[in-house]
């Protein structure tokens, strides 16, 4: 029998262990704290191979989140595991400030939050100061991996690989997906969302695809809200070599 490990106040991946259970099978057995509140009971065994990860809310999920315990977001330093959604697990953070906050791993990855609104106004500048340290500009919308990371979290999304540089091409709703299809099957030399365009108003427009034969931008709708028609306006003023692909449009190339 191997010698006995003290594993009493440990920490193991997402729980703590907080007393020794004695009963009558072999081996020693611990009550253990997840991160998420819930105590539950496990082995020696499984915990030194590393099969107990928490009590069981690890997997319950679809997904796998990234430990995040330790690391430094700005002002926020992650001190525990909080719990799930289905989209994602969120955090307990303790700010420079004093304050415990709860944030989503997505929040903190994306840059969106690092500090729990201690400094107000100042809160955006600090963004915008981090944002332009890691990927040269001010914003998130403007970088394309953070986009394409936020388009394939959505609803309705997906992936395509292009017929020709195997690039990943990601769509979010049915029409990108068909136009994805139709350019693919059609052999279509094509370049999928490859830019970000800046607005005079510091926002941001990224067209559809661009068609590499027709030296053509191509914006495919359904229909517009406001300010992206805004944008669509903006855009076609500036790029006439631009076109829209709606639904009429779409039936006439007969890719509905």
């Amino acid at each position: 029998m191997p010698p006995f490990i003290n594993l009493q106040d440990k920490r193991f991946y997402f729980f703590v262990i907080k007393e020794r259970i004695f009963d009558v099978r072999p081996g020693a057995r611990w009550k253990c704290l997840c991160d998420c509140g819930k105590e539950f009971i496990t082995s020696s065994t499984c915990i030194i191979k590393g099969e107990t990860k928490s009590c069981g809310c690890y997997n319950k999920n679809k997904f796998r989140y990234k430990n995040l315990l330790g690391e430094i977001f700005g002002l926020l330093t992650v001190v525990s595991f909080s719990h799930t959604n289905k989209e994602t697990a969120f955090w307990n953070c303790f700010c420079k400030c004093g304050n415990n906050i709860i944030v989503s791993a997505r929040s903190l990855k994306k840059g969106k939050r690092i500090s729990c609104g201690c400094r107000g106004a100042q809160t955006r500048t600090e963004l915008s100061i981090y944002m332009m340290n890691k990927y040269g500009v001010d914003h998130c919308s403007k970088v394309k991996e953070i986009q394409d990371k936020i388009a394939l979290s959505m609803n309705n999304s997906g992936i395509i690989k292009h017929w020709k540089t195997e690039a990943n091409c990601i769509w979010v709703g049915n029409y990108e997906k068909k136009v994805l299809q139709y350019l693919n099957n059609c052999i279509i030399e094509y370049e999928w969302q490859p830019k970000i365009f800046i607005l005079p108003n510091n926002k941001t427009y990224r067209p559809d695809f661009y068609l590499i034969k027709e030296n053509k931008w191509i914006e495919i709708k359904g229909y517009f809200r406001k300010d992206a028609k805004e944008k669509w306006d903006w855009f076609h003023k500036e790029y006439p070599n631009s076109e829209l692909w709606d639904k009429k449009r779409l039936k006439e190339l007969k890719i509905l």
